[in-house]
């Protein structure tokens, strides 16, 4: 039962309820083997669980059911907006895949949340593929500060010769990284994303039951590619162009913080730019609520 409160808890704490199966797919760290069935039959006789329409979450935290229909149906629109986008990066040279991630990818999104993306590249392509994904929401003032209605972020590059991400990972339990991992949806994927999560075995470790997750048919955009091809000196001094240029951009709290830990990542391989990580604070505040159930 305690691997099961202890999943429970975790979504609980980020506003999330679950199904039976979901508490078996997501299953944080369990000290035993479960079906689906045994999880369905479990949670019924939980008495720690509140329970509505099939779905749990922590007694006290019902409030969560009130407000999932609208997450949902804002994350529905969410997606259609990320469609659009997705193929549109799916231009640029380099790109292998393009995935919804954070609360998006959980569709469990408000108006003001962020439409965030992690983009593959090939190596060699980061930069230009940042500058030519970013520039177009500065110039329409999309980004996150600058919107207060469906933000879009793109705050995490990685080539396909770095995706390994347990190295991102915070001291002790970092439950947040793990799902991320487990929770992208691809929207655009030249096959690449398996090999992602191959090479992220270890989250899967983490989460025994969770798989590689496919977006559905009716949210696939389309893949486009260039009509001519671009020589390789030319994107080579675009990528350095591109480079200087966002360089240059970078503010205040980006200089300051990167590659001085995790949140802030900046080199060929990988632009990671997330100046305000929660990890640490969402453990624990999961831990803490885990804990009050002892």
């Amino acid at each position: 039962m305690q691997d099961l409160l202890r999943t429970v808890a975790y979504f609980t704490s980020t506003g999330q309820s679950l199904s039976a199966f979901d508490v078996w797919q997501y299953l944080y760290q369990p000290v035993k083997s479960w079906t689906v069935g045994e999880v369905a039959l479990a949670l019924e006789d939980a008495r720690a669980l509140s329970e509505r329409d099939g779905r749990f979450v922590l007694k006290g935290h019902e409030e969560i059911f009130d407000n999932e229909h609208h997450m949902y149906l804002d994350s529905d629109r969410k997606f259609r907006k990320a469609r659009r986008i997705a193929s549109m990066v799916s231009l640029i040279p380099g790109v292998r895949a393009v995935s919804v991630c954070n609360s998006l990818a959980w569709e469990s999104t408000k108006e003001k949340s962020d439409t965030d993306f992690l983009v593959v590249c090939k190596p060699g392509h980061l930069w230009l593929a940042r500058f030519l994904a970013v520039g177009p929401l500065i110039l329409l003032k999309r980004r996150p500060g600058e919107r207060s209605r469906d933000p879009v972020d793109f705050t995490f590059f990685v080539s396909d010769r770095a995706m390994d991400l347990s190295k991102l990972a915070i001291e002790g339990d970092d439950p947040y990284l793990a799902y991320w991992v487990a929770s992208l949806v691809p929207l655009i994927d030249d096959g690449v994303m398996e090999k992602f999560c191959n090479e992220n075995e270890w989250a899967y470790r983490i989460l025994p039951n969770a798989t590689q997750r496919q977006v559905a048919r009716f949210r696939r955009p389309r893949a486009w590619s260039m009509p001519f091809t671009i020589s390789s000196e030319i994107l080579k001094s675009s990528e350095g162009i591109a480079k200087r240029l966002s360089e240059k951009r970078f503010p205040t709290q980006i200089r300051e913080q990167m590659n001085k830990s995790s949140h802030v990542i900046v080199n060929d391989d990988m632009l990671k730019f997330h100046v305000h990580d929660d990890r640490v604070q969402i453990r624990d505040n999961w831990k803490k609520l885990y804990e009050q159930l002892s």
